[in-house]
């Protein structure tokens, strides 16, 4: 924020202002006074009045009349500037106007002008040889006197200053013809041949000129002598001597001369020696009034510097536009910046930058302060120091105004960043307590020990029902309250606190609500304690612990119910903390081992195990605890009472709560019996599966001698056939070879039907090992393999990168053959295949689907799912098994993925997909 600039010049003296307006209203007064007894001079035929010397020239009626109307104009600039001045400013344009007018009627010879008009307003006739004009002088400084006026009326300085610049010459012509009438020197008051000024319009025009200057008193020579600075002062010694002396000297020599007591060069010794002697007296009593106030201001100085370098607070001193002229140590400290650096910069300067703009900030207000004049104390202000840590102070500035009119400011500041963050602290204590106080569900209280006052927070009426406003002030309103079987030891308790060292107090007793209700409450206090030990506050805080108790008297019920059922039961019941350790037993356990009673175990258990169970069972409950998950484990156990162990399976399952484990429940259960029934169980299956493997490999031989006795005779009709075909087709006719063409075909379907079920077989049996496989390369040997996936024959178009899957080489090979078979395949007739093979994500993360877009005949959505069972054909026009698509699908199953069919991308063909788990 920029400060506002300053008007120029000087400002007015808070002295000068009052007595320069009623100087020019003195002036304003006696100028209309002389005005005035020159018209009663006229009218009533004293010439005196109108001379003021017996035989002088008198002052003409027009003279008389612009003089009034000058008067009016300065006395409206003295007493209603404000409200006249316009009035004022067009008076004395007339009066410029009417005294230059007159001086052409003068000049042009003009005898019916506005001389004659005056004398005609006061009822006389112009005396024969009277000049009826003004005198030319008094013409010319009445017009100057006018136009001071026009400027007197503007508000702007400068052109006020030209008022005084105007007046001038109107002084000198006055003062000049008041000089002359004094020394009887004509030519000062006559313009040659023409009309003298007369005595009174010299006096008047001489009044009304200081009264202009007096208007306006920040200017000109009033304000030099308003001023209470050493020149004001030696102005206002000097000027009356410099005027008056010499006057009033050359007048008592000049009458000497006329006196004949002096000579010419004896008066002008003599003027020239007193003028000495006066001034040199006047010179003597100002220099020693300069040097005493010179060294009053040197010793004022000095204070100034001291009080600057020792004052505890940081002072600046601002110019008007809010500059720094002068700052002191503590300011320096304050900022972090030397003098030098600091002299120059404004007050925004030195504030943060979201402190320093104007409105509601407090730099911009004491900003405004400083710039307007006004004063203002008690301000929080912000100061930002060089290391950019902020600076809270306490500021107090006020207005600055010296006799030259230069204006500022004092600016007084006092750290308070201490007092600040120790009242921060203090808020932010206050405003947590009572944060506290209001969200606890606690009745916190707070008992001023010295004065036994005793306050409550609002959950106490809550939680007890008992108003705080309504009860005694005092420790009785909560005594009476403690149930009286409790009363005595609660507040024995409190008093050996309070007496005592200790300042730690809690207690659980019995409080009685509104209404009978009796609660169970935790009560704690802490006593605060002064210098010298003694106690002067308590805080405390109470807490309903009914429900607690309650709880409490509930779970040492269910604990017990716990136990009696445990008890009950045939198996060993135990639990064990979150770390695995043992710290119940039912009676089971301590009946069957032996251990004595009461003995919780700890890890002592084991020593009960088989040894050889010893080391399984402790890793797999250690794996359990680390993780987490349920333990289950077999182990066998000696019996005390023969030492015999018996087998058990153990299983536990841990209970959590908002903290995680809390504990592990677990049972040990005796399998001994089902265990032996197990073993036999397992021998009669072991046996059964050794029989039913025998036969399956007898079915499998079988199957296979079948399926080569089957397909000997098949080659055997397919080879008669092609033979009849090529050696004797010339003795059938068309049907015949059309019957053997049939046959020969039915025997080649019939061939690859068998070789379908036996490669479906099994893959069905087969297990298959899953690793990496590369789509990529697997899927370019394919169309590289078989002459029909190549062109000119089809299109087959793989799209890379395609992905590394996880599966079978041998069956992936085989499934994507079988698809591309098909894809080349079913195509209408005597279009070219087009397939194109590309990789896509699958449906879950990590999964990965390669895609076999086609443009055949498509696939009816009704019948998706039923092209992938055997022996599925759903166009006889194409040679198949219907075996190809259930062969994939097993295939891709092994491999622990899906397969899927659906229209092509375009909407027209089919796209089969494979999904699988990426590598």
């Amino acid at each position: 924020m920029a400060p506002p600039s300053s008007p120029s010049g000087p400002t007015p003296s808070p002295v000068s202002a009052p007595w320069s307006r009623r100087l020019a209203g003195a002036c304003a007064g006696l100028g209309a006074l002389i005005a005035l007894l020159v018209l009663v001079g006229w009218k009533s035929g004293v010439n005196l009045l109108g001379t003021f010397l017996p035989g002088a020239e008198m002052t003409r009626p027009i003279t008389a009349f612009v003089l009034l109307l000058a008067a009016g104009a300065l006395a409206c600039f003295a007493y209603a500037r404000t409200l006249l001045g316009g009035l004022a400013a067009q008076v004395g344009l007339g009066v410029a106007l009417l005294s230059a007018w007159n001086l052409v009627e003068r000049i042009l010879d003009l005898r019916r002008g506005l001389g004659l008009l005056a004398f005609r307003l006061i009822g006389e006739e112009v005396p024969p040889g009277a000049d009826r004009w003004m005198a030319p002088n008094g013409s010319i400084a009445f017009v100057f006197l006018g136009l001071a006026f026009c400027t007197l009326a503007s508000a702007n300085p400068r052109r006020a200053m030209r008022a005084h610049l105007l007046a001038l010459p109107s002084l000198g012509i006055s003062g000049l013809a008041l000089v002359g009438y004094a020394y009887g020197a004509q030519a000062l008051f006559i313009v040659g041949e023409h009309t003298a000024m007369a005595l009174p319009t010299a006096v008047g025009v001489f009044l009304l000129s200081v009264g202009t200057m007096a208007v306006r008193p920040s200017q000109g020579v009033v304000a030099l002598l308003a001023d209470r600075g050493l020149g004001g002062f030696a102005l206002r010694r000097l000027l009356p001597a410099a005027l008056l002396g010499p006057l009033l000297l050359g007048w008592l020599g000049l009458q000497g001369e006329y006196a004949q007591l002096l000579g010419r060069e004896m008066g002008t010794a003599l003027f020239a020696f007193a003028n000495m002697a006066v001034f040199s007296v006047l010179l003597i009593s100002v220099v020693r009034r300069l040097i005493r106030l010179e060294r009053e201001l040197s010793r004022q100085r000095e204070i100034n510097r001291v009080v600057l370098q020792t004052a505890p607070a940081a002072l600046f001193l601002l110019d008007p536009a809010a500059r720094v002229t002068v700052a002191n140590p503590e300011a320096e400290a304050m900022l972090g910046l030397g003098a030098s650096v600091i002299r120059g910069r404004t007050l925004p300067q030195l504030l943060p930058e979201a402190d320093a703009s104007p409105g509601g900030s407090a730099g911009g207000r004491l900003l405004a302060a400083v710039c307007e004049g006004r004063s203002l104390r008690d301000h929080e202000l912000v100061f930002r120091h060089r290391s950019g840590r902020e600076v809270h102070v306490l500021a107090a500035t006020a207005p600055l105004r010296l006799e030259d009119g230069a204006a500022g400011a004092v600016l007084l500041t006092v750290d308070i960043t201490p007092r600040r963050e120790a009242q921060e602290a203090l808020r932010h204590s206050e405003q947590r307590f009572a944060t506290v106080s209001r969200l606890s569900t606690d009745a916190i209280w707070d008992w001023d020990l010295p004065s036994n006052r005793l306050w409550w927070n609002e959950s106490a009426r809550k939680l007890f029902g008992h108003d705080p406003a309504d009860q005694p002030p005092g420790i009785e309103s909560w005594a009476e309250h403690i149930h009286p079987e409790d009363r005595d030891r609660v507040l024995g308790s409190i008093r050996a606190a309070i007496e005592g060292r200790e300042d730690d107090w809690q207690a659980e007793y019995r409080y009685l609500c509104a209404g009978g209700r009796e609660v169970v409450v935790h009560d704690r206090g802490h006593v605060i304690r002064g210098e010298n030990g003694r106690p002067l506050r308590m805080l405390g805080g109470m807490t309903d612990i009914t429900a607690r108790r309650k709880a409490e008297e509930a779970l040492h019920f269910a604990v017990r119910r716990f136990e009696t059922l445990a008890n009950l039961i045939p198996q060993f019941v135990w639990s064990t903390r979150p770390d695995g350790y043992h710290d119940f037993f039912n009676d089971r356990w301590y009946e069957y081992t032996g251990m004595p009673r009461g003995d919780d175990g700890g890890w002592r258990w084991m020593d009960y195990l088989h040894p050889d169970d010893r080391e399984p069972s402790l890793r797999r409950w250690r794996a359990s605890l680390a993780s987490g998950e349920p333990y289950e484990v077999q182990y066998r156990f000696r019996r005390a009472s023969d030492g015999v162990y018996r087998w058990f399976i153990g299983r536990a399952v841990p209970i959590r709560d908002l903290q995680g484990i809390a504990r592990w429940f677990g049972t040990s259960t005796d399998i001994e019996d089902q265990r032996r029934q197990g073993e036999k169980l397992e021998a009669q299956v072991a046996e059964r599966t050794a029989r039913l493997q025998e036969t399956v490999a007898e079915l499998e031989h079988f199957s296979y001698t079948l399926t080569h006795d089957m397909r000997a005779p098949l080659r055997a009709m397919q080879g008669f056939s092609e033979i009849l075909l090529e050696e004797h087709a010339a003795q059938l006719d068309e049907a015949g070879r059309a019957y053997l063409r049939r046959i020969g075909a039915a025997a080649f379907r019939m061939d690859h039907l068998i070789v379908d079920a036996l490669n479906y077989s099994k893959i069905v049996r087969t297990e298959f090992a899953l690793g990496p496989v590369e789509t990529g390369p697997l899927l370019r040997g394919l169309v590289e393999s078989y002459p029909e996936f190549q062109s000119p024959r089809a299109e087959v178009k793989i799209v890379e990168p395609l992905p590394v899957v996880s599966g079978n080489i041998s069956g992936l090979t085989q499934a994507c053959s079988n698809l591309l078979g098909n894809a080349v395949k079913f195509v209408a007739p005597g279009e070219t295949p087009r397939v194109r093979v590309s990789a896509g994500p699958g449906e879950e993360e990590g999964r990965v689907r390669l895609y076999f877009d086609d443009n055949g005949i498509g696939v009816p959505e009704m019948h998706r799912e039923r092209i992938f069972a055997m022996f599925q054909r759903l166009d006889t026009r194409y040679e198949g098994t219907g075996v190809g698509l259930a062969l994939v699908r097993k295939v891709v199953e092994r491999m622990r993925g899906r397969v899927g069919v659906a229209t092509g991308p375009e909407g027209r063909g089919s796209r089969f997909w494979i999904e699988l788990a990426r590598a």
